[in-house]
């Protein structure tokens, strides 16, 4: 996955107030490069016993991923502002009211990464010990890991973490059951229950802004002639903090049905879920 955006020429973005609405003029925008890349490997595996203690079909599968993201940027800086502010450092989006400057946003070009390591486990069993009656029961185990390696700034080469930095690790297992029994016997109708627990995606963007590698950025306030008047709401991302002990989400489910075919083609079913 690679995502390109990029500004339309080499001009700061200008923002003109004059008229109250923002208009965007010289330039919309900063290059950005966006890259994410993945090694996946996803295999399973099924084998059928017919004669122990009824019919049983086993399955069993595992799934490895690495990912990593990198993010790299470039503002186009206006000439008026060259040398002013800190290595690194660059002034855009100049607000302004027909030439007379308010405001401009001032920011770190970054280059940054990420890594994250997924892998998971599972074994299932569809055990008939009759023809009217089936159980079903798995197991699944997930393992989920997301750092930041060593870094460095984009263009002072400053240190930013010689050691890579761990900011999430998980260990989850989800247990399954289920039952299907046809109480008849003609294969036409189907009383089925089902227990299993599911996990929810850990979002990432928790630590999209807390890499240490992210950008710092400020605004300063511009006085007639340019120069800097003073700088407010300062944007650091050691300011950020994600709880080292976060776990994903998940939601235990518990649903009783039962089905009945009416006529050949077309049923009748009842369902019972709750989720907690």
């Amino acid at each position: 996955f690679h995502q390109y955006l990029l500004a339309k020429n080499e001009e700061a973005p200008w923002i003109n107030y004059a008229t109250g609405l923002g208009i965007v003029e010289r330039n919309a925008g900063s290059d950005w490069w966006l890259r994410r890349k993945r090694f996946q490997v996803n295999q399973d595996a099924t084998f059928f016993v017919d004669d122990w203690m009824g019919t049983h079909e086993f399955k069993a599968g595992f799934g490895f991923e690495y990912a990593w993201h990198t993010q790299d940027s470039f503002y186009y800086q206006d000439p008026v502002f060259e040398g002013v502010f800190p290595a690194g450092y660059k002034a855009v989006d100049i607000e302004h009211s027909d030439g007379f400057p308010y405001w401009v946003w001032v920011g770190e070009e970054i280059k940054k990464r990420s890594n994250l390591i997924q892998t998971g486990f599972f074994v299932q069993d569809a055990w008939s010990p009759s023809k009217n009656f089936t159980i079903n029961f798995g197991l699944r185990y997930d393992y989920s890991r997301h750092w930041y390696p060593p870094q460095e700034k984009k263009y002072t080469g400053e240190i930013v973490n010689s050691e890579s930095i761990v900011t999430f690790t998980s260990h989850t297992i989800s247990p399954r059951l289920g039952i299907n029994f046809d109480p008849v016997g003609d294969g036409k109708t189907v009383f089925k229950t089902h227990y299993g627990r599911y996990y929810a995606p850990v979002n990432l963007l928790n630590f999209w802004w807390g890499n240490p590698a992210m950008r710092r950025s400020f605004w300063a306030n511009l006085n007639p002639d340019w120069t800097v008047n003073y700088t407010a709401w300062h944007s650091d991302p050691s300011a950020i903090d994600v709880d080292a002990n976060i776990i994903p989400g998940y939601a235990d489910e518990i649903n009783f049905g039962i089905e009945r075919e009416i006529i050949e083609d077309l049923s009748l079913s009842v369902t019972f879920i709750a989720k907690w």
